[in-house]
Parts: C-alpha cells; structure tokens; sequence
C-alpha cells in the first residue's frame, strides 16, 4: 500500500476517533474514490468507521440509522467474505485493534439486529440469507450458531 494513502487514512481515522465523524467519513469517501488509492484499505476503513456509526445510532435505538451505516459497512467490507485479509492491512488490526477478518461477518450480524430493532423482520431475514449465500463455510457455521441465539 501507498505511504501516503496509508497516512491519509490514519488521518481520517484520527479525525473519527475525536468524534469528527463527519469530516473522517467525507475525508476517507473522497480517498474512496480516487483511482489511484488502494480499494481494499479503503474499503477496510470505511466499513471500520460505518461500523462504529451504526453502533452508536443502534445504541441510541436509532435503528433505521443504524441500518444505513450497517448496510455500507457490508458493501465496503464484501471483498473480505471469501477472502483473506492482505498482510499489509493488518497493521490496522496492530494500531487500532480492528478486527478486520470477522469486519464483513461482524457489519452484517449487526445489519440484521439493525432490521430486527426496527421492526423490518423481512428485510432482516433477507439480509441473513444474503450473508448465507455470500460467506464462506466456517462463516456460514458461525452465522447459524448466531441466529439461533437471536430473539424474535
């Protein structure tokens, strides 16, 4: 990964840990999309960071917040459902203490408890079926053990 991405997205990250949500999120969205940027660090941090928003909507029982945060927390963390996580982004994981191998398996978990809260019970199950198909087999196992635990 690019020095300069990197500490571009350190910056973001700082910005978000002083509760500058807004201007981390604009910052690492415009890094986002520029071409040259590394898509997977990128994409690790803005699920990171729409992770950690919709935490904090959900424990405002702000639910349907929270879904929005959530469902781009899964969008920016798809590549991770069937892969590994590259060697070079795991400094994210020493930093920070993200845990980026279970971020896409975490953000769709917590997308479902998201519908689930706001009474969306059909989009929720639609979300579970989602992750089903899209996960690899020891996801798929620990997302059943998960659901069974769920109450309706």
């Amino acid at each position: 990964m690019d020095a300069t991405v990197f500490l571009y997205l350190i910056k973001a990250i700082a910005l978000f840990n002083a509760n500058r949500h807004e201007e981390a999120m604009l910052r690492v969205d415009q890094l986002a999309a520029d071409p040259s940027a590394d898509p997977i660090a990128c994409g690790i941090v803005v699920a990171s960071l729409r992770l950690q928003l919709g935490i904090i909507a959900f424990n405002g029982a702000r639910h349907n917040e929270a879904v929005g945060h959530f469902s781009a927390a899964v969008d920016a963390s798809a590549v991770l459902a069937r892969s590994l996580v590259p060697t070079a982004l795991e400094a994210f994981t020493v930093l920070f203490g993200w845990d980026i191998a279970a971020l896409w398996s975490t953000s769709n978990k917590r997308l479902i408890r998201a519908l689930l809260g706001a009474g969306r019970l059909g989009e929720a199950f639609e979300s579970y079926r989602f992750a089903m198909d899209a996960s690899a087999d020891i996801t798929k196992t620990n997302l059943r053990s998960w659901a069974l635990t769920l109450p309706l």
